[in-house]
């Protein structure tokens, strides 16, 4: 087996743990948002995402990289049977955003009130002092799952997603009852604190407890390597709360509270979409930057791979969204089915690269061109968020982000030609959208046949599944040799394994056919 399949198995269990983890904490996360959004109403729902603005925004500001960087170190220095060297780096990763994350909490208590005016709402300055409790709470978890990535631990990285979202769940109802929105903000912040606990219990006794230490230099080092990508997740997280903050002061409470919904849903397919992507940091991490051929196959499988999975997830989200709020949510949020369809155009932006272009660049350790495509994509936002938003409201942020993010992934691409010689298969892309397109067809047809919600959406759904495994080989999307390689791969997970065989077979009986 070689060298590219080892490492694609140890990323697809690591990416499957990942699955698991995001799976179950999206379906809890989904039931306490659902309890939140129907208990505070679309008004209060949109006062309680405002109040976490400031707060998240503080989060990325004292990150510096480090979290990034010790994923990065951790996986490259355990390649290398620098094991103790590795531990050492964790300890001194998570200290440190410990230590920031309180002088960050400390600040925005102390600034509520002049902060509030940033966000052109009055009287809500109170919500951001209790909502920065959830700085150190959340930094020490990420930081932990940094950790957990860098040493293939990823199960527990299911874990302690798993203990926040559940957390969430039990507490939300409870105190939003007795307390509104500050019982909101409440459950939200002890969630992350019990989930840190539960992963500071974890990391001592499966990753940290054995001896290793790393001294300021080795800090300095991290950080070196993660200042530019601490820049340009300072610089996307900016252009997010930038958004946020053109919300504020051109549309309603209400609007924003639908838009949160929309956004809410799209975790559906953000749960294939992110533990793919954390899952192929390391595994470019592994590989030697200077072997341009095992850079490209890695690069183009994990894109076209990706893509067949994300897009026709968010074609699906989209072609049953009334379907989906109204089932969840209720029809008091009838804005959100129009904002999740053209939000879901977002991801076909996998097809080139979207949620690979990063992994490979931070991978390399090129994060500076990751840096770049943050600012390309913040320059764009700049200008058109505030112009669009005045035009046409939450979907003028919705274009705004589309437009933006595609732009700057044809500059990665320009980049990613000329550094490294990678070029993207564009005729391959379009195939992946038009066997997608083909596959809503009998899903519609199907969808305005049936009246009732529940019944729909189970039948567009199995419709539209079968319709697009069928067209895989008719567009040539799927070669024996990606039948063979993706048993390989996929076969390392027992629980799937079964119904991987039983898929991959159909298509291979159906390339035989052709």
């Amino acid at each position: 087996m070689g060298r590219l399949e080892e490492i694609a198995k140890s990323s697809v269990r690591g990416g499957f743990y990942l699955l698991i983890g995001n799976i179950t904490s999206l379906v809890l996360l989904a039931l306490a948002s659902i309890l939140i959004a129907r208990l505070l109403g679309p008004e209060n729902y949109g006062i309680y995402s405002i109040s976490l603005v400031i707060p998240s925004l503080a989060l990325v500001l004292i990150e510096l990289g480090v979290r990034s960087a010790v994923t990065r170190y951790t996986a490259k220095l355990r390649s290398e049977g620098r094991t103790e060297l590795a531990v050492g780096l964790a300890k001194l990763g998570i200290l440190f955003e410990v230590l920031v994350g309180v002088i960050a909490t400390i600040i925005v208590v102390l600034l509520a009130d002049r902060l509030m005016i940033v966000l052109n709402r009055t009287g809500i300055e109170n919500y951001i002092r209790i909502a920065s409790l959830l700085i150190v709470g959340q930094a020490l978890v990420m930081t932990a799952q940094g950790v957990f990535l860098g040493f293939d631990r990823t199960e527990y990285n299911a874990l302690t997603l798993i203990v926040q979202a559940l957390s969430k769940l039990i507490l939300a109802p409870v105190l939003i009852i007795g307390m509104g929105i500050v019982g909101a903000l409440l459950a939200h912040i002890l969630s992350y604190t019990l989930a840190g606990v539960v992963a500071c219990i974890v990391l001592w006794h499966s990753v940290l407890g054995s001896s290793g230490r790393a001294s300021i230099k080795e800090l300095k080092t991290m950080i070196n390597y993660g200042f530019p990508l601490y820049l340009s997740v300072m610089v996307g997280s900016l252009m997010n709360s930038y958004n946020n903050i053109v919300l504020t002061w051109f549309v309603t409470n209400a609007e924003i509270g639908n838009f949160r919904v929309a956004t809410n849903f799209l975790s559906l397919v953000s749960v294939i979409a992110m533990p793919i992507a954390m899952a192929l940091f390391p595994a470019f991490s592994k590989l030697n930057s200077e072997d341009r051929e095992e850079l490209r196959d890695l690069f183009n499988y994990s894109v076209k791979y990706t893509a067949m999975l994300i897009v026709p997830a968010s074609v699906l989200v989209a072609v049953l969204s009334r379907e989906l709020i109204y089932l969840v949510y209720g029809s008091r949020y009838f804005l959100s089915p129009s904002y999740l369809s053209v939000y879901a155009i977002y991801y076909l932006l996998s097809c080139i690269g979207l949620f690979v272009l990063r992994s490979f660049f931070n991978g390399v350790g090129d994060t500076r061109v990751t840096l770049n495509l943050s600012i390309v994509m913040a320059l764009v936002a700049a200008v058109l968020t505030p112009t669009l938003t005045l035009m046409w409201r939450v979907y003028g942020v919705i274009g705004s982000i589309i437009i933006a993010n595609f732009i700057a992934l044809i500059y990665g691409h320009r980049v990613l030609n000329s550094k490294y010689g990678i070029r993207l298969d564009f005729k391959l892309s379009m195939r992946i959208i038009a066997t997608t397109l083909i596959a809503t067809i009998p899903a519609l047809v199907l969808k305005g046949l049936i009246s009732h919600p529940i019944v729909c959406t189970i039948a567009c759904t199995m419709v539209y599944v079968v319709t697009y495994l069928t067209a895989l080989p008719l567009f040539r999307l799927l070669e024996f040799s990606d039948i063979s390689r993706l048993e390989v791969v996929l076969g390392v997970i027992k629980i799937t394994r079964p119904l991987v065989r039983l898929i991959l077979n159909y298509e291979r009986s159906l390339m035989k056919l052709l």
